[in-house]
Formats: C-alpha cells, structure tokens, sequence
C-alpha cells in the first residue's frame, strides 16, 4: 500500500512510503486427467482454469503458437486478460527456452518422480493442467459480508472470517475491490506457479506446496532451473510485461 507519494513516483527522482501486507493470490498447477476432452478438435495443450470463489471454470487451448478458448458447457468463457496473457507469454517462453516438447518432457520428469499423472483408457480424458485460483479476503470489501453475518465493522470482525471467501457485489452489481492490487498479485501468482511446476525457475519452499500433480519438491526441475535472486528476477519481469500487456498500457510500476 502507498502510504505517501502518490503520483509524484511516476517521475524517477521521487520515492514513496509503502507497507507490506499479508493479502495474496495462491495459485496450485497441477498435471491432471481432465475429462469431457471430445470438444477438443485440435491437438495441443488443453488448460482448465478453476476460480472457486467466482464460480467460474473456464478451459484454453494452447497450439504452440496461440491460446484459444475452448466452450465449457456449450459456453466460451468471457475473457480475462489477467489469465489468458500469461498463460500465453509463460507457454511461450517455455517453448522457447525448453523446446515445443516442454509439456510432454514435464510428464516425463513427473513420471520418474514417481507421480500419477498418467490418463486412464478412457476415451474422453486428455492429460492437461489444472489451474485453481483463489484470494484472500482483503483484496475484496468485507462490508456486505459482516452486515450479513450482523457482525460489527471492524478488524477483529474481519479475522473471524473463513478464508477465500466469494466476495458479495455491492449494490450497484459491482464487485468492491479493496485496490490492492489484485490483478498484479493474481499475475505473479500464475506465472510463478506455472514457472516453477515447469522446472524454469526454482521458488523458495514457503511460497510452494505439494500437489497430486508435482513431485515431493512439488518442481518438476530440469537441469536450467533458475534459483534464488535470479529465478525471482525472471519471474519480476515476466509478470511486469504480462501485467502491461493484459492492461494495456505502461502504469505507474507500482504494482
């Protein structure tokens, strides 16, 4: 959060007042069986996105060259930048550091580790990744919520929610976003996922978790796994560019 300084941070010579806090987007990756896979027409890469919270599943087809949205239901999902574009730029760059094979080499290394990512006999299933998305409560007003659950409006209040919470719209049928920055945060979060799940880069233990998916490192390494300061440094980039690219325009860097 932005404390003090405002828009004078766009020119390099000023600096801000910023404070850290504990609101964040978590992201799981997981190679998966995914079923109902006869509306695939094409080969390639078949990704279903799942954002519990919104109710919204949503699947993508990426070719090796561009991400198409396949229907779920008889239905094409709307679009969200703040997905497709990295999902398209992470893929790319993995095609190109790692070969057009990096998906079926990732399988490859999951198998050895010992994981059951294999699809079963059935006809309908394809093996693809699984994406689950999901938010903590401070990127979204809680106002609604408490009124509902007649709890006072204050922090405490706040701490006896259950986590991840589907956010209430307001009045107005819009969703009341805190400003934190969540659509940066859900960037970084993806793309880190979807970085580390691929070997390209190495996060450290306490931002990552085991999966049925992943092997017990829950990375599925490959001999150029970045680490440290410089896995961290690709992952700032690449989130920055996505970031741009999904908004449209430069923004303050902020961020």
């Amino acid at each position: 959060v932005l404390l003090a300084g405002g828009y004078l941070i766009l020119e390099r010579e000023h600096s801000g007042t910023v404070v850290a806090l504990d609101a964040r987007f978590r992201t799981c990756v997981e190679l998966a069986e995914l079923t109902e896979a006869a509306v695939v027409v094409k080969p390639g890469l078949l990704v279903e996105v799942h954002s519990p919270q919104f109710r919204d599943v949503r699947r993508y087809m990426y070719d090796g060259a561009s991400l198409e949205p396949v229907p779920v239901d008889g239905k094409s999902p709307s679009p969200n930048r703040y997905v497709e574009v990295p999902l398209l730029y992470c893929f790319t760059s993995l095609k190109e550091t790692q070969g057009g094979d990096f998906f079926a080499l990732a399988v490859a290394r999951a198998k050895a580790a010992g994981c059951e990512v294999l699809p079963s006999d059935n006809s309908g299933s394809v093996l693809g990744l699984r994406i689950t998305l999901a938010a903590n409560n401070g990127f979204y007003s809680q106002a609604g919520e408490l009124r509902a659950r007649g709890w006072p409006l204050c922090a405490s209040s706040l701490r006896r929610l259950p986590p991840m919470l589907p956010p209430r719209v307001d009045d107005g049928g819009d969703l009341p976003k805190t400003g934190l920055g969540s659509s940066a945060t859900l960037v970084t979060s993806l793309l880190g996922a979807l970085l580390h799940l691929f070997g390209a880069i190495e996060l450290p233990s306490r931002l990552t978790a085991k999966g049925p998916g992943s092997s017990s490192s829950s990375s599925l390494s490959s001999a150029g796994t970045l680490q440290g300061q410089a896995a961290l440094d690709v992952l700032h980039s690449l989130a920055q560019l996505c970031h741009c690219a999904a908004q449209g325009k430069v923004g303050s860097g902020f961020d």
